[in-house]
């Protein structure tokens, strides 16, 4: 037997951001190269504020089967709280294969690094060298961020090679946002903070927010101003002035992992598959003149197309569509119209949970991984094969020609679990985007309208149904007796058949209550009503629609020998429990039947009546032999 492919599982959260994305790219051009597959586990999103949303989240890693992956790589930084960092380290302790960190030094597993440091310095060291620039302040990001302790070094290292004079008062604390960057350019504004010569920021987008706030109070850039960003992002070619950023080599950092971790599997070296090194961007706002050297062409195109998609998402009417679906099979079918929403992925699959629109109270369903078994349904109903969730997505492990990316993202609302969403790239270092993330929004919150609508009709029905039946007795009620007569009147007259009423009247009931008392009365009610069910023959509607009184209804090719039929079975059942029952009593019953084809002027009442004629002629005569004895 063939030997099946290796596969590297990934832990990551938020795959559209542009660092992870490098970082996969990387990951899978080396993977590539080895003839390895990769499968990709990743949260959508992480919501600080709602623990329930985090829940359903993080379920995504309890599909994980660590048994059919030969090693991880984490991505440990993509995840914002140190406690989902924390309990992602246990879990892949737990699984007990060979992990690799990667850009961050993870004291439990070998880590790979992105230089921020070197790259961070060469950015502040073009300052001085070639603008001359002396003072210089550092906008940093968060305080507690790694990324931001490796710059600020950088910065350190910059200067300090210069000798270059900078203190406390020189960095900021940023936000990797806009808020910091505002409120620096306002204090230079307003004289709070002494006009510097550049400012170097730890992020483009802080970069950009500071460049457009400074023109808008007057200060030039860079004439009065040079300011640089970092990491490198398209948005920084749109602004003007242009920003003079940094490429880290985000997608070496990727490739470095999957050595790392192959050094690991295997004990040898592999030959790096792709290698592009850190570099500066050049752009106006330090001084220079913008770089068109096309370095950014290739992202460039990439962000034209997402904006292509998000306007076909956008004009798909995905949400409306998908909570417009009558059935789950119309739902399915919408949604496979909608794949194409996804940029250049392969194939896009929707594996659900055995018990997704499960009518459990909020207090009751299952918030904890998944069914044992899940169903890919983005295929015609026949070949909707459940498959054991151990597995993951069975087509991950078929014997393919080359190797493909298995993305899998949790679908769920808050922490209800309903399955997962597999999309697979074959032969492509291509990524998911932002568009995805609008896409399984729009799946998760339709799939919560479908379940919930489907539990209403389903409420709705045993209400209905609760309605129609005899509490006693569990056949119809008055109510259900009326609603399945007019159904049948109404199918008998578009048909060449006939109609059957049987009028059932129970003998002695009274006394059976009086002498032994209603719970015995009541077992007798119920002993006549299970032989009426029994009895018959052709699928009837039988009915209580008094306290001893019922009827049989149905539409057929019926003769005098079915109604004859009909009532030897309910006597034979009456008759056999009389005698196996050893109660002081006897349950017995009066019947008598019309049998009519449908007429012009056809009344009900007439067929009923007549039964009730021959219903209490039987009465009399079973009276008159009762006398005699």
């Amino acid at each position: 037997m063939k030997k099946r492919r290796r596969c590297i599982g990934v832990l990551i959260r938020g795959v559209e951001n542009k660092f992870q994305k490098s970082v996969l790219e990387g990951i899978l051009r080396q993977a590539y190269a080895l003839d390895y597959n990769v499968a990709i586990f990743s949260m959508i999103d992480e919501n600080l504020y709602l623990k329930e949303f985090e829940v359903g989240e993080e379920n995504i890693f309890s599909l994980i089967n660590p048994q059919l992956i030969d090693g991880f790589i984490y991505s440990q930084t993509s995840f914002q709280t140190n406690e989902l960092q924390t309990e992602t380290t246990e879990i892949l302790k737990k699984f007990g294969k060979p992990v690799v960190c990667i850009d961050f030094k993870n004291k439990s597993f070998p880590y790979t690094m992105v230089d921020d440091q070197r790259g961070f310095s060469n950015l502040v060291s073009h300052l001085i060298e070639e603008h001359n620039c002396k003072k210089i302040y550092c906008l940093t990001g968060l305080a507690d961020f790694h990324q931001t302790k490796v710059r600020l070094k950088g910065y350190y290292d910059a200067m300090d090679s210069h000798g270059l004079f900078y203190d406390d008062s020189y960095i900021f604390e940023g936000d990797f946002w806009k808020d910091a960057s505002t409120k620096l350019a306002e204090d230079i504004y307003e004289g709070k903070v002494e006009r510097p010569d550049a400012i170097a920021c730890h992020n483009d987008w802080m970069a950009i927010h500071l460049c457009n706030r400074l023109t808008d109070f007057g200060i030039r850039v860079p004439e009065d101003i040079a300011i640089v960003g970092y990491d490198g992002v398209s948005e920084s070619r749109d602004n003007v002035p242009t920003i003079t950023t940094y490429q880290t080599p985000d997608i070496d950092a990727g490739v470095d992992a999957v050595c790392t971790l192959y050094r690991i599997l295997t004990g040898k070296e592999c030959t790096k598959a792709y290698h592009t090194g850190g570099y500066i961007i050049m752009g106006e706002s330090c001084g220079c003149n913008e770089d068109v050297s096309g370095n950014m062409d290739k992202q460039k195109t990439q962000i034209s197309e997402v904006r292509t998609y998000k306007e076909l998402y956008r004009t798909s009417n995905m949400l409306e569509k998908l909570t417009a679906a009558k059935s789950f099979d119309e739902f399915c079918n919408i949604l496979m119209e909608l794949t194409y929403i996804i940029r250049d992925c392969t194939k896009i699959d929707l594996c659900m949970c055995n018990d997704w629109d499960s009518l459990e109270s909020d207090k009751s369903y299952n918030t904890n991984g998944y069914t044992e078994k899940v169903t890919p349904v983005l295929k015609d109903s026949a070949e909707r094969i459940p498959f054991k969730t151990k597995f993951m997505y069975p087509d991950l492990w078929t014997d393919k020609e080359q190797p493909g990316a298995y993305y899998f993202f949790p679908i769920h609302f808050n922490d209800r679990t309903f399955g997962y969403v597999v999309f697979i790239y074959e032969n492509t270092y291509e990524s998911c985007d932002e568009v995805y993330w609008d896409w399984i929004k729009s799946l998760s919150i339709s799939l919560e309208f479908m379940r919930t609508s489907i539990c209403m009709q389903t409420l709705n029905n045993m209400l209905r149904q609760d309605s129609m039946t005899d509490q006693l007795t569990g056949i119809n009620n008055t109510y259900g007796y009326k609603k399945s007569c007019d159904e049948l009147i109404k199918k008998l007259k578009d048909t060449d058949l006939n109609m059957l009423v049987i009028s059932v009247d129970m003998d002695n009931l009274k006394v059976t209550n009086d002498t032994y008392g209603h719970l015995e009365g009541n077992n007798a009610i119920k002993t006549v009503a299970n032989a009426l069910r029994v009895a018959c023959i052709k699928n009837e509607v039988c009915a209580r629609i008094g306290g001893d009184e019922f009827v049989i209804l149905g539409i057929g090719n019926y003769t005098n020998d079915d109604a004859d039929e009909i009532l030897a079975n309910i006597n034979d059942y009456l008759s056999k429990y009389n005698k196996a029952s050893d109660k002081p009593y006897e349950v017995h019953t009066s019947m008598g039947y019309a049998i009519r084809e449908y007429y012009d002027g056809f009344k009900y009442e007439e067929v009923l009546k007549e039964a009730d004629v021959n219903m209490y002629k039987n009465k009399a005569k079973y009276k008159g032999l009762k006398n005699i004895r």
